[in-house]
């Protein structure tokens, strides 16, 4: 055994073979106090002494010291954190930006934003994966979770932010909106998204107006949607015709995010559906159709209920179901009794209940028993538009379910934009069940956190 401390050859008993044996009680303390002697000489480094390290240490010195004090989650070392970010070498300024995204505290965002603008490439992807996790309270995305965000998906898929991003933030992405390489600007869009940084609708337009890669139009689209930027999205009403099916699929969604603040909208993808001789096109109308609701389309949605194509049948059952009316109820019943897909049903399901029958419920508790990832995702999006009719007939159901659909209910309420469902999930923050008491606490604070959101969004934007 060594421990770098001379100790007397008797402390260790030899057996007959040689071999070394039991440590004596006396010979445990003998070394106990040798031990915290050398401690008393060479006390543990405090976060000041780590801040001196950070700031003359040698390179390696250096890094150790921003692990460190990341690691100690230390509050007071973030100014000295900050202006290690102007440290010459690369290497050090990596594990500062990675020591300032770590600690979870405000005075850390202005560097943040200064990270986002090191010189150094690696560097300012460093920071753009911390500045995430940051903002949506997550780990930290690989590099292939922060690129993602542009599958095509309904609004609120992922994480709400728990507070608005910093201008020092927002101004680091804008310099990366307007910067001339592409891979740059197509992260910052993707980041208006996934961050709400409403501050930037207006550069996405402007972004627009210009000629991009396919990427970057597709990520615009997809965070003014995510957003609900309306303002924006106004500007961008000739998008309608956008030659290209993916940018036009994108472009449509992201507009009927805002048609009840674009009251033309619906009438002129109306007028693009009848007018259009191409298939695919025709369909991508036909959806934002389905996703507004509109009116003079119902015919339309109940032929599209005897579609061969699965896809077109759901559109159709939702577009009916946004609309509302009773008189078509008999038609999507009779469809309902027919139909073997899982997310056709549910769409008629959605459809029926917003008819009028209430019993289908059932059929979104079942999507909740089930736990099918893709259809609760289905689910999530009715639950975003219409919280205060949904909710409320499925926790009915709460003292009949089992533990783990209660739990995936109580999630689901996550994804309601209206704080009048709050009373439905605060009795449950006292739950016995611990999982079903922070599932409870985490929806209302994703409910809090997008009514806050919205409200501090400018009316400009």
């Amino acid at each position: 055994m060594t421990i770098g401390i001379p100790y007397p050859a008797a402390c260790i008993r030899r057996t007959p073979l040689g071999r070394s044996g039991l440590v004596s009680v006396s010979c445990i303390l003998y070394l106990a106090s040798i031990a915290a002697g050398a401690a008393a000489q060479n006390p543990p480094l405090t976060a000041a002494d780590w801040q001196r390290v950070l700031q003359n240490g040698s390179v390696e010195e250096k890094i150790r010291a921003a692990q460190t004090l990341a690691d100690l989650q230390s509050v007071e070392a973030i100014p000295a954190l900050g202006a290690a970010l102007d440290d010459r070498e690369p290497k050090v300024r990596f594990h500062v930006i990675r020591a300032l995204g770590t600690i979870q505290d405000p005075a850390v965002e202005p560097f943040l934003g200064k990270a986002l603008l090191d010189v150094d490439r690696d560097n300012r992807v460093e920071a753009y994966r911390y500045v995430l996790a940051y903002y949506l309270g997550t780990p930290v995305p690989t590099v292939l979770q922060q690129v993602l965000p542009l599958l095509f998906r309904p609004p609120r898929a992922e994480r709400v932010p728990w507070k608005r991003v910093h201008p020092a933030v927002v101004d680091a992405f804008r310099q990366w909106v307007r910067s001339k390489d592409a891979r740059w600007t197509s992260m910052a869009v993707q980041a208006v998204g996934r961050l709400w940084v409403f501050e930037l609708a207006p550069d996405l337009v402007q972004l627009l107006s210009e000629p991009q890669p396919k990427d970057v139009v597709l990520g615009a689209f997809w965070s003014l949607g995510q957003i609900r930027a309306c303002s924006a999205l106004s500007r961008l009403l000739s998008w309608w015709q956008a030659p290209d099916t993916d940018v036009l699929e994108r472009a449509v969604w992201a507009l009927a995010q805002c048609h009840r603040e674009i009251p033309t909208l619906g009438e002129t993808l109306w007028k693009a559906y009848q007018a259009e001789r191409k298939p695919e096109r025709q369909q991508i109308y036909f959806r934002g159709l389905a996703y507004i609701g509109y009116g003079p389309a119902a015919s339309v949605f109940l032929q599209g209920l005897m579609s061969p194509s699965a896809e077109i049948r759901r559109y159709a059952a939702e577009g009916l179901g946004r609309l509302g009316k009773s008189e078509n109820a008999e038609a999507v019943g009779r469809a309902y009794l027919q139909e073997e897909d899982p997310a056709v049903r549910l769409a008629m399901d959605f459809a029926l209940f917003r008819m009028g029958r209430p019993d289908h419920d059932v059929g979104f508790v079942r999507t909740l028993q089930q736990d099918d990832e893709a259809r609760t995702a289905q689910l999530a999006s009715y639950v975003t538009e219409y919280a205060t009719d949904i909710l409320p007939a499925l926790f009915r159901y709460m003292d009949r379910l089992d533990a783990g659909t209660r739990r995936r209910l109580v999630r689901l309420a996550a994804y309601a934009e209206d704080p009048a469902v709050l009373p439905l999930l605060e009795k449950y923050l006292d739950s016995p069940d611990e999982s079903l008491a922070a599932a409870a606490f985490e929806a209302i604070k994703a409910v809090r956190q997008v009514a806050r959101l919205r409200a501090s969004t400018p009316a400009s934007q």
